[in-house]
Order: C-alpha cells, then sequence, then structure tokens
C-alpha cells in the first residue's frame, strides 16, 4: 500500500515544482496551467496548493490579470495568513499580494474545530462533530474523517460534505474502551487536502475540547507591529497600509498623491509622487 500512496503523493508536487520552473523562465502560460493542474488534483497536499495560489497569482500579475492575481493571493491567505513574498519580487508583481494583504488583516483565516460528546460515565466518546468555523474563500467542499484501525493503519473512506461556516457529527468506533484516534482533512472540490485538524503522528481523541485554526496566528495589529519591528524593516510599498489606503479619495484635501505602475514588464518599476 505504501508503495503505490507515495508516488500519488508526489503527483502534485511534482507538478508545483513545474509551475514554478515555467514561472521562473518567464512562460506565464505554461505556469498558470501548471498551476491549475496541481489545484484540481485529488493528490494535492496543503503545501501544495499554498504553492500553486503563489504561482497563479505572480503569473498573473505579469500577464495583466491583477483582479485574478488578487483572487489567488487571497485564497493563498486564507490558508496560511502569516505567508510572505519574497522581498526579490518587483513591486509591481507584487502589487496584487499586498492588496490581497490588506483586504484579508480583517478576515478571520481558514479555521477548523472539533467536538467530542460528552459521556456522564466516563466512557469513550462514541461521536465527534466537526466545525468549519470560517472558510472566506468557499475552499472547503468536503470533510473527510481518517480512523486508527490497527497500528499503522488508517481508514480514510468516510468524506461528507458541506459548505462553511457548518458542523457535521461523525460516528467513532469503541475498540475494548479504548478512545477512538482520528484526524481530520478538509477537502476541496477535486479532493485535494486544504487543511489538517490533527494528523497520523498526532491523532485527535485522547483530548478534550479543541479549537484549532488552521493557519498561524492572526497578523499583529499597526500599533503592536509598530512597537516591536523598527520602521524600515519593512518598503513601505509592502505595507498593508498602504494597500488599504489605495483607491481612498479624500475629497477636499489640498495635496494629492500620485502612483503610477508601469505595464507590461514584470520587472521593478519607479514610483513617482507629486506634490500639487
Amino acid at each position: 500500500m505504501i508503495l503505490v500512496l507515495v508516488p500519488a503523493l508526489a503527483l502534485a508536487g511534482e507538478r508545483g515544482s513545474e509551475a514554478q520552473r515555467k514561472l521562473d523562465d518567464l512562460d506565464f502560460d505554461g505556469a498558470i496551467e501548471a498551476a491549475r493542474k496541481v489545484l484540481g488534483d485529488d493528490t494535492a497536499q496543503p503545501e501544495d496548493l499554498q504553492e500553486a495560489y503563489k504561482v497563479l497569482g505572480l503569473a498573473y500579475s505579469a500577464t495583466g490579470r491583477d483582479d485574478e492575481a488578487m483572487v489567488a493571493f487571497r485564497k493563498l491567505l486564507s490558508i496560511d495568513s502569516d505567508f510572505q513574498l519574497s522581498p526579490d519580487i518587483s513591486p509591481k508583481l507584487a502589487a496584487p499580494f499586498y492588496q490581497a494583504l490588506a483586504i484579508t488583516r480583517e478576515m478571520k483565516p481558514l479555521s477548523l474545530g472539533y467536538q467530542p460528546e460528552t459521556t456522564p460515565d466516563g466512557t469513550p466518546p462514541g461521536r465527534v462533530s466537526f466545525k468549519l468555523e470560517a472558510d472566506p474563500m468557499r475552499l472547503i467542499s468536503r470533510v473527510r474523517i481518517c480512523l486508527a484501525a490497527k497500528p499503522g493503519s488508517w481508514d480514510c473512506s468516510t468524506s461528507r460534505s458541506l459548505e462553511g461556516p457548518a458542523e457535521l457529527e461523525f460516528e467513532l468506533p469503541r475498540t475494548a474502551g479504548e478512545p477512538a484516534r482520528y484526524y481530520f482533512e478538509a477537502l476541496n472540490e477535486h479532493g485535494g487536502v486544504v487543511a489538517r485538524l490533527g494528523s497520523r503522528r498526532q491523532p485527535l481523541g485522547e483530548r478534550t475540547r479543541q479549537q484549532t485554526p488552521v493557519a498561524a496566528a492572526a497578523l499583529p495589529a499597526a500599533g503592536e507591529l509598530a512597537g516591536s519591528v523598527p520602521a524600515a524593516a519593512t518598503p513601505w510599498y509592502q505595507s498593508w497600509w498602504f494597500w488599504t489606503a489605495v483607491g481612498v479619495v479624500v475629497a477636499g484635501t489640498a495635496v494629492g498623491l500620485g502612483v503610477g505602475l508601469s505595464g507590461g514588464t514584470a520587472g521593478p518599476v519607479d514610483y513617482n509622487v507629486v506634490v500639487q
């Protein structure tokens, strides 16, 4: 079984590497096609999907499809709110990412939770509720529970569809009075694993109520950031507040700020500030 499983799981990763290579070679259409294949692969793992959304966003940005780039980056950030682009990427190419970052700052990232039933006599629970508590980009279509059948063997055959936020109940087996060991996988519409709650190495089942966000901790508030990181540490064009301010026009102001993004290429861009 392992010999069959390992190559299958490697397939999405290989396609992700192909998408990155095409992006590096400036083959943007090829990168978009390869990234889409990863997103549609039922063997894709969370890290594969995150990489595919990153490549897709950059390739869309490089071809002037900024709205589509921003959607791809918002999906990436809903999974991993701490994700950061490399500082080597040009400001023009990265602009949709920082716009997406400004939008997602106030949104709860993808979040999963679970609640085993409470048994008055202390016996192992026979049911557990899975909770899709937040899914801002509607990435999750199904949830799968994986149960430890015997040492080294897991049964992941039970899955159910849902639209978040939602709560589903699953039956748990009871073996000789021992609590069941299990974990959950949240799947996209193609069957790829977007996120997990628990894992084979750290299964659920022996702990009490837990609510675990899939993404890392939320980004710090602006005041906290200013107090802990020197202002020069982050270029102004990578700051969330800059992209929040873009597009806001204050009537009657005496000062105009013009930010120019040159089009057509993926190279660096000059920003001109004009005071009238």
